[in-house]
């Protein structure tokens, strides 16, 4: 079952507001819920107010978002840039885009990397701009035993709160006739759902990649019950933009000389994708299954279809394009005022973007220094 975002469209106007409300409530309380400064993988770390130290929320085990991160920590150009007007980046990996809105809404961080879902809800929460699409992927719901989208009814699903996934499983299940009612969630970080699924402690999973491709190859009895599309987006707080516009503008150049050398040949894509592996393993201590070609694959697909104009589609925005869908269904359920409208707008900006891509000598968006280890 594989859904396409006009499939999704004409299915779910009755059923959206619904599923909406669940997602985004759900979001904040488990937001609220947890005091993730005392999470294991983020206790350490270390935060700044100075608007001259960029602090970027990142998700290393997000494929193919993770391969970017991972060449613009070695971006030396970027590193030199930042040097050149007193300001530096400093990434903070995370297990998911609803832990990354935990700190960027409390001023910890300035920017993330994260899904549809979780920036839609900070873009409704915190003043922020999104000037750039990172993917356009898929995410997947699955199963050991279960054949069918309708035999989910009465099973345990685990799902990060929150996130992408959340929502999308919510549409897939609409589609069907189910609500959130009818199965048992079963909240988990992304990194416990395919044990959990093999070991029998639920019945079925829903997650982005590559999640559901490791699982896939770790495990020959799980199946694909549905796919369906799912964006990652840039975000920077408006605040970090406002003290320090030239930093976020060569941040956002540094994105884009990342999707230029990654198109200039494959060998460069398969050494980012290693990258991007090491990063895994480092951040979650466990090796993906996925390998570097099958990364590249997934890279292919996601990212550099967009690689000459990475705008979030202004479509979107229209009367009956998605965001503006989700927006009119929420509003009725969870009583943000119609006025907010205007806020998610705005939060779309291609300015910074159009600004890199308009001055491609200034930003040296053509001139690629990376740093590369030992070997490669």
């Amino acid at each position: 079952m594989l859904l396409d975002q006009k499939h999704l469209t004409a299915k779910l106007i009755t059923g959206m507001a619904l599923v909406l409300s669940t997602f985004i409530i759900s979001g904040q309380s488990y937001a609220q819920e947890q005091d993730l400064y005392k999470h294991p993988k983020y206790s350490k770390y270390q935060f700044s107010k100075n608007p001259k130290i960029i602090d970027l929320a990142t998700q290393p085990a997000a494929v193919a978002s993770g391969i970017i991160v991972e060449l613009m920590k070695r971006d030396n150009i970027l590193a030199a840039d930042l040097k050149a007007i007193g300001s530096k980046i400093r990434f903070h990996n995370f297990l998911n885009g609803s832990h990354s809105n935990f700190f960027l809404t409390r001023g910890d961080v300035d920017a993330v990397i994260a899904g549809d879902a979780p920036t839609i809800e900070l873009a409704l929460r915190h003043p922020i701009f999104i000037p750039a699409l990172i993917k356009q992927g898929s995410s997947s719901i699955i199963s050991r035993d279960l054949m069918t989208v309708s035999d989910l009814k009465g099973k345990r699903i685990g799902v990060t709160p929150g996130t992408t996934s959340e929502f999308g499983l919510l549409i897939v299940m609409s589609i069907e006739g189910l609500s959130q009612k009818d199965v048992n969630i079963e909240p988990m970080e992304i990194t416990e759902l395919s044990s959990a699924l093999h070991r029998g402690a639920i019945d079925a999973f829903a997650a982005w990649e590559p999640t559901p491709s490791n699982a896939l190859m770790k495990h020959s009895n799980f199946r694909v019950l549905a796919k369906y599309p799912s964006l990652s987006m840039f975000a920077f707080s408006r605040q970090i933009v406002e003290k320090n516009r030239p930093a976020a503008l060569h941040i956002i150049a540094s994105y884009i000389r990342s999707l230029k050398w990654l198109r200039q040949n494959s060998s460069n894509l398969k050494i980012a994708a290693q990258w991007n592996i090491d990063g895994i393993k480092s951040f979650t201590g466990e090796q993906p299954k996925l390998n570097s070609d099958q990364i590249s694959k997934i890279v292919r697909s996601e990212i550099l279809p967009s690689a000459d104009a990475p705008f979030v589609p202004r479509r979107s925005l229209e009367k009956g394009g998605t965001l503006r869908m989700i927006f009119d269904h929420l509003i009725r359920k969870t009583g943000y005022e119609n006025s907010k409208w205007i806020t998610v707008q705005q939060s779309i900006d291609n300015t910074l973007l159009h600004t890199v891509l308009s001055n491609p000598k200034k930003y040296r968006i053509g001139t690629f220094d990376y740093t590369m280890e030992q070997g490669e």
